[in-house]
Protein backbone atom coordinates (compact mmCIF):
# COMPACT_ATOMS: atom_id res chain seq x y z
CA UNK A 1 0.00 0.00 0.00
CA UNK A 2 1.18 3.06 -1.23
CA UNK A 3 -0.30 5.72 0.86
CA UNK A 4 -1.86 4.92 4.29
CA UNK A 5 -5.43 6.04 4.97
CA UNK A 6 -5.84 9.27 6.94
CA UNK A 7 -8.00 8.96 9.84
CA UNK A 8 -11.92 10.44 10.14
CA UNK A 9 -13.04 13.04 12.39
CA UNK A 10 -16.79 13.35 11.17
CA UNK A 11 -19.09 11.48 9.47
CA UNK A 12 -21.22 8.51 10.64
CA UNK A 13 -20.39 7.75 13.82
CA UNK A 14 -20.06 3.67 13.35
CA UNK A 15 -18.23 3.95 9.27
CA UNK A 16 -15.95 6.68 11.61
CA UNK A 17 -15.03 3.57 13.68
CA UNK A 18 -14.62 1.01 11.39
CA UNK A 19 -12.88 3.45 8.89
CA UNK A 20 -10.14 4.31 12.20
CA UNK A 21 -10.24 0.87 12.89
CA UNK A 22 -8.68 -0.31 9.32
CA UNK A 23 -6.22 3.30 9.58
CA UNK A 24 -5.05 1.93 12.81
CA UNK A 25 -4.57 -1.68 11.61
CA UNK A 26 -2.81 -0.47 8.53
CA UNK A 27 -0.64 1.90 10.66
CA UNK A 28 0.73 -0.99 12.90
CA UNK A 29 1.17 -3.75 9.58
CA UNK A 30 2.63 -1.71 6.92
CA UNK A 31 1.58 -3.44 4.40
CA UNK A 32 3.46 -3.67 1.21
CA UNK A 33 2.03 -5.60 -1.55
CA UNK A 34 5.12 -7.84 -3.22
CA UNK A 35 5.54 -7.39 -7.24
CA UNK A 36 2.73 -8.36 -9.59
CA UNK A 37 0.20 -7.77 -6.47
CA UNK A 38 -2.54 -5.37 -6.81
CA UNK A 39 -4.78 -3.07 -4.66
CA UNK A 40 -8.52 -3.30 -5.29
CA UNK A 41 -11.90 -2.71 -3.31
CA UNK A 42 -11.48 -6.26 -2.04
CA UNK A 43 -7.96 -5.44 -1.14
CA UNK A 44 -4.46 -6.60 -1.83
CA UNK A 45 -4.95 -9.31 -4.84
CA UNK A 46 -1.87 -11.84 -5.36
CA UNK A 47 -0.97 -12.00 -9.24
CA UNK A 48 -2.84 -14.93 -11.53
CA UNK A 49 -0.96 -17.86 -11.41
CA UNK A 50 1.00 -18.59 -15.01
CA UNK A 51 0.18 -20.57 -17.27
CA UNK A 52 0.55 -24.06 -17.70
CA UNK A 53 3.17 -24.72 -20.46
CA UNK A 54 2.72 -28.31 -22.29
CA UNK A 55 6.10 -29.49 -23.43
CA UNK A 56 6.30 -31.02 -27.03
CA UNK A 57 5.76 -34.71 -27.12
CA UNK A 58 4.68 -35.76 -23.50
CA UNK A 59 3.28 -38.86 -23.18
CA UNK A 60 -0.65 -38.88 -22.10
CA UNK A 61 -1.11 -42.82 -21.13
CA UNK A 62 -4.88 -43.83 -20.57
CA UNK A 63 -4.53 -47.39 -18.77
CA UNK A 64 -5.89 -48.94 -15.17
CA UNK A 65 -8.02 -52.32 -14.30
CA UNK A 66 -10.62 -50.34 -15.10
CA UNK A 67 -10.09 -49.56 -18.59
CA UNK A 68 -10.35 -52.54 -21.31
CA UNK A 69 -7.96 -50.63 -23.76
CA UNK A 70 -5.29 -48.82 -22.74
CA UNK A 71 -3.75 -46.38 -24.61
CA UNK A 72 -0.81 -43.50 -25.23
CA UNK A 73 -1.27 -40.52 -26.59
CA UNK A 74 1.48 -37.66 -27.30
CA UNK A 75 1.17 -34.37 -27.41
CA UNK A 76 1.59 -31.99 -30.01
CA UNK A 77 5.06 -31.21 -31.86
CA UNK A 78 6.74 -30.61 -34.57
CA UNK A 79 9.82 -32.15 -36.45
CA UNK A 80 11.94 -30.13 -38.37
CA UNK A 81 13.75 -31.39 -41.53
CA UNK A 82 14.49 -30.81 -44.80
CA UNK A 83 11.87 -30.91 -47.43
CA UNK A 84 11.39 -30.98 -51.15
CA UNK A 85 8.18 -30.43 -52.97
CA UNK A 86 8.08 -34.05 -54.61
CA UNK A 87 8.40 -32.76 -57.87
CA UNK A 88 11.21 -34.79 -58.71
CA UNK A 89 10.91 -39.24 -58.53
CA UNK A 90 12.16 -39.78 -54.69
CA UNK A 91 14.09 -42.68 -55.41
CA UNK A 92 17.77 -43.47 -54.94
CA UNK A 93 18.14 -44.87 -58.62
CA UNK A 94 16.28 -42.28 -60.59
CA UNK A 95 18.56 -38.89 -60.96
CA UNK A 96 17.20 -35.66 -59.48
CA UNK A 97 16.37 -32.65 -62.43
CA UNK A 98 14.48 -30.32 -60.36
CA UNK A 99 17.51 -29.85 -57.59
CA UNK A 100 20.97 -30.81 -57.35
CA UNK A 101 21.95 -29.99 -53.54
CA UNK A 102 20.76 -31.28 -50.29
CA UNK A 103 17.23 -28.97 -49.36
CA UNK A 104 18.61 -27.36 -46.15
CA UNK A 105 15.72 -25.71 -45.70
CA UNK A 106 14.50 -26.72 -42.37
CA UNK A 107 10.47 -26.98 -42.65
CA UNK A 108 7.47 -27.95 -40.09
CA UNK A 109 6.20 -31.48 -39.81
CA UNK A 110 3.39 -32.68 -37.50
CA UNK A 111 3.98 -36.43 -36.66
CA UNK A 112 0.80 -38.29 -36.98
CA UNK A 113 -0.75 -41.68 -35.43
CA UNK A 114 -2.52 -44.43 -36.61
CA UNK A 115 -5.17 -45.97 -35.43
CA UNK A 116 -7.37 -48.76 -36.57
CA UNK A 117 -10.68 -46.92 -37.16
CA UNK A 118 -9.65 -43.27 -37.99
CA UNK A 119 -6.64 -43.52 -40.31
CA UNK A 120 -4.02 -41.35 -39.75
CA UNK A 121 -4.64 -38.55 -37.58
CA UNK A 122 -2.55 -35.78 -36.53
CA UNK A 123 -1.36 -35.22 -32.80
CA UNK A 124 -3.54 -32.52 -33.11
CA UNK A 125 -6.59 -33.67 -33.83
CA UNK A 126 -10.02 -33.44 -32.15
CA UNK A 127 -10.38 -35.53 -30.14
CA UNK A 128 -6.63 -36.71 -30.10
CA UNK A 129 -5.29 -40.18 -31.49
CA UNK A 130 -3.81 -42.51 -29.13
CA UNK A 131 -1.58 -45.67 -29.35
CA UNK A 132 -3.30 -49.18 -28.68
CA UNK A 133 -0.87 -50.36 -25.88
CA UNK A 134 -0.66 -54.24 -25.37
CA UNK A 135 -1.36 -55.35 -21.36
CA UNK A 136 0.97 -58.01 -19.91
CA UNK A 137 3.78 -56.45 -21.99
CA UNK A 138 6.26 -53.57 -22.12
CA UNK A 139 5.36 -51.00 -25.20
CA UNK A 140 8.01 -49.32 -26.59
CA UNK A 141 6.75 -45.97 -28.66
CA UNK A 142 9.09 -45.03 -31.20
CA UNK A 143 8.84 -41.77 -33.71
CA UNK A 144 9.59 -43.10 -37.02
CA UNK A 145 10.83 -40.70 -39.66
CA UNK A 146 10.23 -41.58 -43.65
CA UNK A 147 12.64 -40.03 -45.74
CA UNK A 148 12.33 -39.26 -49.45
CA UNK A 149 16.16 -39.74 -51.59
CA UNK A 150 17.33 -37.55 -54.30
CA UNK A 151 20.00 -38.48 -56.70
CA UNK A 152 22.20 -35.65 -58.61
CA UNK A 153 25.45 -35.73 -60.07
CA UNK A 154 28.33 -34.08 -58.84
CA UNK A 155 31.72 -32.47 -59.30
CA UNK A 156 33.07 -29.93 -61.78
CA UNK A 157 34.19 -31.47 -64.57
CA UNK A 158 32.04 -32.04 -67.81
CA UNK A 159 31.82 -35.16 -69.22
CA UNK A 160 29.56 -37.65 -70.93
CA UNK A 161 26.56 -34.86 -70.05
CA UNK A 162 26.84 -35.37 -66.31
CA UNK A 163 29.46 -34.02 -64.10
CA UNK A 164 32.28 -36.25 -62.58
CA UNK A 165 35.60 -35.69 -61.08
CA UNK A 166 38.47 -35.62 -63.31
CA UNK A 167 42.03 -37.27 -62.65
CA UNK A 168 44.37 -36.49 -64.77
CA UNK A 169 47.17 -38.33 -66.09
CA UNK A 170 50.53 -38.31 -68.67
CA UNK A 171 50.48 -41.24 -70.58
CA UNK A 172 53.55 -42.27 -73.35
CA UNK A 173 53.35 -44.93 -75.51
CA UNK A 174 55.01 -45.79 -78.76
CA UNK A 175 53.96 -48.60 -81.23
CA UNK A 176 50.57 -48.05 -83.21
CA UNK A 177 46.38 -49.26 -82.97
CA UNK A 178 45.70 -52.53 -84.28
CA UNK A 179 43.67 -50.74 -87.18
CA UNK A 180 45.01 -47.83 -89.37
CA UNK A 181 41.86 -45.77 -87.78
CA UNK A 182 41.48 -44.16 -84.46
CA UNK A 183 40.14 -45.70 -81.48
CA UNK A 184 37.38 -44.75 -78.46
CA UNK A 185 36.61 -46.64 -76.14
CA UNK A 186 33.53 -46.11 -73.83
CA UNK A 187 32.93 -46.84 -70.28
CA UNK A 188 33.39 -50.30 -68.60
CA UNK A 189 36.69 -52.41 -69.05
CA UNK A 190 38.61 -52.53 -72.14
CA UNK A 191 41.86 -53.31 -73.96
CA UNK A 192 44.06 -51.78 -76.57
CA UNK A 193 46.79 -53.37 -78.25
CA UNK A 194 50.01 -51.40 -79.44
CA UNK A 195 52.40 -53.04 -82.09
CA UNK A 196 55.95 -52.38 -81.76
CA UNK A 197 57.15 -49.31 -83.64
CA UNK A 198 54.40 -47.38 -84.01
CA UNK A 199 52.69 -44.28 -81.85
CA UNK A 200 49.92 -43.95 -79.73
CA UNK A 201 47.59 -40.74 -79.14
CA UNK A 202 44.66 -40.15 -77.10
CA UNK A 203 41.49 -39.39 -79.59
CA UNK A 204 39.16 -36.96 -77.79
CA UNK A 205 35.34 -37.98 -79.21
CA UNK A 206 32.99 -36.66 -76.13
CA UNK A 207 34.61 -32.87 -75.65
CA UNK A 208 36.19 -32.99 -72.87
CA UNK A 209 39.78 -33.59 -72.00
CA UNK A 210 42.05 -36.05 -72.81
CA UNK A 211 42.43 -38.26 -69.29
CA UNK A 212 40.27 -40.24 -66.88
CA UNK A 213 37.21 -39.66 -65.79
CA UNK A 214 35.44 -40.73 -62.28
CA UNK A 215 31.62 -40.25 -62.07
CA UNK A 216 30.36 -40.27 -58.58
CA UNK A 217 26.93 -39.45 -57.81
CA UNK A 218 25.50 -38.27 -54.71
CA UNK A 219 21.85 -39.39 -52.98
CA UNK A 220 20.67 -36.71 -50.56
CA UNK A 221 17.43 -37.06 -48.52
CA UNK A 222 14.49 -34.93 -47.74
CA UNK A 223 11.76 -35.47 -44.76
CA UNK A 224 8.92 -37.28 -46.17
CA UNK A 225 6.66 -38.02 -42.81
CA UNK A 226 7.17 -38.53 -39.11
CA UNK A 227 4.43 -40.85 -37.05
CA UNK A 228 5.02 -42.59 -33.97
CA UNK A 229 4.57 -46.40 -33.93
CA UNK A 230 4.28 -48.91 -30.98
CA UNK A 231 5.71 -52.69 -30.26
CA UNK A 232 6.66 -54.95 -28.33
CA UNK A 233 9.61 -56.41 -29.42
CA UNK A 234 12.57 -55.26 -27.35
CA UNK A 235 15.00 -55.01 -30.93
CA UNK A 236 14.59 -51.65 -32.45
CA UNK A 237 12.89 -51.82 -35.85
CA UNK A 238 15.24 -52.33 -38.42
CA UNK A 239 16.94 -49.26 -40.11
CA UNK A 240 16.79 -49.16 -44.11
CA UNK A 241 17.60 -46.01 -46.68
CA UNK A 242 14.50 -44.65 -45.87
CA UNK A 243 13.33 -45.17 -42.51
CA UNK A 244 14.91 -43.84 -39.27
CA UNK A 245 13.47 -44.56 -35.72
CA UNK A 246 13.57 -42.90 -32.49
CA UNK A 247 12.98 -44.31 -29.34
CA UNK A 248 10.58 -42.17 -27.27
CA UNK A 249 9.68 -43.91 -24.41
CA UNK A 250 8.53 -47.48 -23.19
CA UNK A 251 5.40 -48.48 -20.60
CA UNK A 252 5.13 -51.54 -19.14
CA UNK A 253 1.52 -53.05 -18.08
CA UNK A 254 0.35 -56.09 -16.03
CA UNK A 255 -2.16 -58.17 -17.08
CA UNK A 256 -4.72 -55.87 -15.24
CA UNK A 257 -3.48 -53.11 -17.84
CA UNK A 258 -1.69 -51.34 -14.42
CA UNK A 259 1.30 -49.48 -15.39
CA UNK A 260 4.03 -51.63 -12.80
CA UNK A 261 7.73 -52.28 -13.24
CA UNK A 262 8.73 -55.71 -14.74
CA UNK A 263 11.51 -57.10 -12.14
CA UNK A 264 14.31 -54.78 -11.86
CA UNK A 265 13.17 -53.07 -15.05
CA UNK A 266 11.81 -49.85 -14.33
CA UNK A 267 7.99 -49.62 -15.63
CA UNK A 268 8.03 -46.31 -16.94
CA UNK A 269 10.78 -43.96 -19.08
CA UNK A 270 9.71 -40.68 -21.44
CA UNK A 271 13.11 -39.96 -23.68
CA UNK A 272 11.58 -37.43 -26.06
CA UNK A 273 10.75 -34.27 -25.60
CA UNK A 274 10.50 -30.57 -27.42
CA UNK A 275 11.20 -30.13 -31.32
CA UNK A 276 12.75 -32.81 -32.63
CA UNK A 277 15.50 -31.34 -36.13
CA UNK A 278 16.13 -34.30 -38.43
CA UNK A 279 18.71 -34.80 -40.78
CA UNK A 280 20.24 -37.62 -42.99
CA UNK A 281 23.16 -36.84 -44.15
CA UNK A 282 23.96 -37.65 -47.91
CA UNK A 283 25.98 -40.34 -49.41
CA UNK A 284 28.12 -40.64 -52.83
CA UNK A 285 27.95 -43.51 -54.91
CA UNK A 286 29.34 -44.64 -58.15
CA UNK A 287 27.81 -42.68 -61.43
CA UNK A 288 28.29 -45.98 -63.34
CA UNK A 289 25.18 -48.00 -64.46
CA UNK A 290 26.69 -51.43 -63.33
CA UNK A 291 28.21 -51.32 -60.33
CA UNK A 292 29.62 -54.63 -58.28
CA UNK A 293 27.36 -53.94 -55.47
CA UNK A 294 23.95 -52.69 -55.01
CA UNK A 295 24.22 -48.44 -53.86
CA UNK A 296 23.57 -47.38 -51.56
CA UNK A 297 24.90 -50.24 -49.16
CA UNK A 298 22.19 -51.02 -46.66
CA UNK A 299 22.96 -50.16 -42.54
CA UNK A 300 23.96 -52.70 -40.78
CA UNK A 301 21.13 -53.87 -38.13
CA UNK A 302 22.71 -53.20 -34.12
CA UNK A 303 22.81 -56.92 -32.71
CA UNK A 304 22.33 -55.14 -28.99
CA UNK A 305 20.59 -51.96 -27.78
CA UNK A 306 20.82 -50.74 -24.18
CA UNK A 307 17.79 -49.44 -22.98
CA UNK A 308 17.88 -46.79 -20.23
CA UNK A 309 16.18 -48.33 -17.13
CA UNK A 310 16.21 -52.22 -18.85
CA UNK A 311 18.49 -54.57 -17.66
Amino acid sequence: MHKRPEKLKRGWRRHVEAHNHLADYVYKTHPIPAHGHRETINGTMPPPPPQEVVVQFAPIISAGAGIAEPTIGVTPGYVFGAWHDGSDSASSTTEATAAHLPEIQAWVHEPTITTASSGSLALTANPPPGLALEKGACNYVYLELTWKAYRAAIGGHDFDSDYAFKAQYDLNATGLPEDTGSTNAGGGAHTHSITSGGTATVVNGTGSDPGIHIRIDKIFYTLASAQFITQTAAAAPTETELKTNILAGYVYLDANGEISKSGSDDGLRWFLQGAVWANRQPCLVSGHSDPERTEPIAPTAATTNATPGIA
